[in-house]
């Protein structure tokens, strides 16, 4: 897979602007009682005690209407020997659920030179930044019986007030039952996330047909989160005590990669273009963890003065994935006869540290075939297809997703000067190979 960004056109400096705006809601609402409809099931049922005189609608006290801002700024320009460009972003988006926003802040520098009097030497280089911002909600799959924010929506009494008399969010000690609009003003949830990728890409050609090309690469991502309940919402294990946490985490991928290609179209019946190259990447992911439980109210976020909490009550965690190392060779032939039939192969030797010793190793063929049928001498005249082609295709492809350090033996600390075996050491584990075979008609 190729991703190009965005690159400067030769000639004077040009600045452009960009700026779109709209809003967003929640596009359907699942059908609850309303505070009538709720009432008369009281009484249909002969239940009494669940009136409580108010009319609310809990899903339209926690849901609003979210504005979306994107702002976009570039200047660009060159001239036969170079180009460049550079820009800027702000992508500014408010949720559907209250207290949920996104923000993300962007920039980019890319340029492209030639050099010697012949222009055959060149060089590429590119740095994109961004920092993405973001407060979430408390919408989880995994929060137990008393559920999360949308849960505790649907299943609150319509007729209930969410609120005290002095404004304050209502909330029922003791109960299981939790006001949404109490979850929402106890809960606070922001991440921080800033990413930057930097390339460098030199490269020669000997001929107009034969090409050398270098990319050096690396990304860095680094993320933090913070998370905070207040200790007056109802929840177990909350109520009384409150509970924070924060997590850092901290991603290094490294790409080195070298390709040959020849691109040659050797006479008006036959074109060759071919390319075989050399890749290695390098992946270090780490962070930390810690949660504690137990403050006294001083107005501030709990995450703010972590150290204040009861020793008993502080998980301290922390990691470092074993370091991932994939090295690939790979090449492709595309041949052209005619402009009626084109053939496609390629092969890839991909190794990954994530295997086992013995089969650190796996190969990866796969061939296309396709038939131009609209160039033929017999389609010249047809008014029945302006375009019609036959192909067919057959290839292997790899998977190595999944955690790494799975072929290897390893340990877990649990306490002073102590460890555990977490996995056993698996030499013969190797890639997941999938087989694909398709046949198409295009008119």
């Amino acid at each position: 897979v190729i991703i190009t960004t965005k690159r400067g056109q030769s000639g004077d400096p040009q600045i452009t602007f960009n700026n779109s705006v709209g809003v967003s809601n929640i596009l359907k609402k699942l059908e609850v009682l309303n505070a009538q409809e709720y009432k008369s099931a009281l009484t249909q049922y002969g239940l009494s005690g669940g009136d409580f005189g108010s009319d609310v609608d809990a899903m339209d006290a926690i849901t609003q209407t979210g504005f979306i801002q994107n702002y976009n700024m570039s200047i660009a320009g060159g001239n036969d020997r170079g180009r460049y460009r550079v820009s800027a972003g702000l992508l500014d988006q408010d949720g559907i659920i209250q207290k949920t926003n996104f923000k993300k802040y962007s920039g980019n520098i890319s340029a492209g030179y030639k050099f010697l009097e012949s222009k055959k030497l060149g060089l590429d280089f590119n740095l994109l930044t961004s920092h993405n911002v973001e407060q979430l909600a408390p919408v989880t799959n995994d929060a137990g019986f008393q559920g999360n924010l949308i849960g505790q929506a649907l299943l609150w009494n319509p007729t209930r007030s969410m609120r005290n008399a002095d404004g304050t969010p209502f909330v029922e000690a003791g109960s299981t039952t939790v006001n949404p609009i109490a979850m929402l003003e106890a809960y606070n949830d922001f991440s921080n996330l800033t990413n930057v990728l930097g390339s460098i890409s030199p490269s020669y050609k000997f001929t107009n047909d034969l090409e050398f090309r270098m990319l050096y690469s690396v990304r860095y991502a680094s993320g933090n989160r913070r998370q905070e309940i207040k200790d007056w919402i109802n929840i177990n294990d909350i109520s009384g005590r409150g509970v924070a946490a924060v997590g850092n985490n901290q991603l290094l991928t490294t790409q080195w990669t070298n390709t040959l290609s020849y691109n040659k179209r050797i006479n008006d019946n036959f074109s060759l273009n071919a390319l075989a190259g050399y890749e290695f990447m390098k992946f270090q992911n780490r962070g930390t963890f810690l949660a504690a439980q137990d403050f006294d109210e001083f107005g501030l976020n709990y995450y703010d003065y972590l150290q204040y909490s009861t020793n008993s009550s502080r998980n301290i965690f922390s990691f470092s994935d074993p370091v991932t190392e994939l090295q690939s060779y790979f090449g492709r032939a595309t041949v052209n006869l005619y402009d009626k039939y084109l053939l496609t192969a390629t092969f890839r030797a991909d190794g990954s540290s994530k295997f086992g010793e013995n089969n650190k190793y796996g190969y990866f063929p796969s061939f296309a075939a396709a038939w131009n049928i609209s160039n033929e001498g017999f389609m010249k005249n047809s008014t029945l297809f302006s375009n019609l082609k036959l192909r067919a295709g057959w290839g292997i492809t790899g998977n190595q997703e999944f955690p790494a350090g799975a072929s290897l033996t390893r340990y877990r600390f649990t306490g002073t000067g102590s460890t555990a075996r977490t996995n056993f050491a698996r030499s013969d584990l190797k890639w997941e190979k999938s087989t694909t075979f398709n046949v198409g008609l295009d008119f």
